[in-house]
């Protein structure tokens, strides 16, 4: 089972058997809330998580993520990991450099450093001592110092801390290191661009280092999603249908100020749907490997 915007409607009605709503718009903040309810209890990946990855550039103090539907609400974990540092030579404005080794560089891998084009990338690499890129150099130098992801550095997982105490631990930009801490907040009604969120870390950044984050977000509304294609699902409805539902319900119930008894039975089925859908997300369910047989 699946709602649309339209099924779902007609659902709330035949269950309330109510159509007077006083125009479309109050049973779309009714799905609304019920959206938003699921969505501040419940973390599951595909429906309200999402990662980003990136680079932190040398002596950098914070990066902005954005995202096309809405703002990061909250972060999940921030880590950081050095990248592979290495002297090269680049002797034109070709595609070829030469290396001292190349070993734990490998193609698809992204290339930083002076005279490089941002987004570059290892293209092949050619023998014990040259690579090719895939963009060409925009200047030569003997000993450039270029940076590469290397997978075999460990991730160090940040310690999510209050702004003002990354402030008190390093007063001063010149304190730098491996990031220890971050903190972040969500500037999207302050800055541009909008739906966008800061994280600020310390100390400041030592090097260059790839960094990865999972942040809790707010996923678009059945009711915005149907403004611009008719009768559309989203993950919600097609995969916690029954919790969208009853979410709904205790909702529409709340604003007829229905009776107590139904309230608590549309609100405990709601509450037994949504454990299911959590349940089932996680992958905690029974099989017949575990709980079900038992030795003889």
């Amino acid at each position: 089972m699946s709602f649309t915007y339209t099924t779902l409607k007609s659902a709330i009605e035949e269950y309330t058997q109510n159509t007077q709503w006083g125009g479309t718009s109050q049973i779309d903040t009714i799905i609304k809330q019920a959206e938003e309810r699921i969505n501040y209890v419940v973390q599951i990946a595909n429906y309200n998580t999402k990662t980003k990855s990136g680079q932190l550039a040398l002596d950098g103090a914070s990066v902005t993520e954005t995202d096309s539907e809405t703002g990061p609400l909250a972060p999940v974990y921030f880590k950081v990991r050095p990248r592979l540092v290495l002297s090269c030579s680049i002797t034109n404005t070709s595609t070829e450099v030469t290396t001292a080794t190349t070993a734990n560089i490998s193609a698809g891998v992204l290339v930083i450093g002076d005279g490089i084009t941002a987004g570059t990338t290892v293209a092949s690499v050619d023998d014990a001592t040259t690579i090719t890129l895939s963009d060409a150099a925009t200047a030569t130098d003997a000993s450039a110092s270029l940076n590469f992801t290397y997978s075999g550095n460990a991730w160090s997982y940040l310690l999510l801390k209050d702004y003002n105490f990354l402030q008190e631990y390093a007063p001063v930009d010149a304190t730098t290191g491996t990031p220890k801490y971050y903190a972040f907040y969500n500037d999207a009604e302050d800055v541009t661009p909008t739906n966008a969120g800061t994280f600020s870390f310390a100390p400041v950044s030592s090097g260059d280092f790839d960094y990865e984050t999972l942040y809790f977000f707010q996923p678009a509304s059945l009711v915005t999603v149907d403004v611009a294609v008719a009768d559309t699902e989203t993950w919600l409805s097609t995969h916690g249908a029954n919790a969208l539902l009853y979410a709904c319900l205790v909702e529409a119930y709340t604003f007829m100020k229905g009776e107590s008894d139904l309230m608590q039975l549309y609100d405990a089925k709601f509450k037994e749907a949504l454990q299911t859908l959590v349940m089932t997300e996680q992958g905690n369910y029974r099989t017949s490997f575990r709980d079900r047989q038992k030795a003889a």
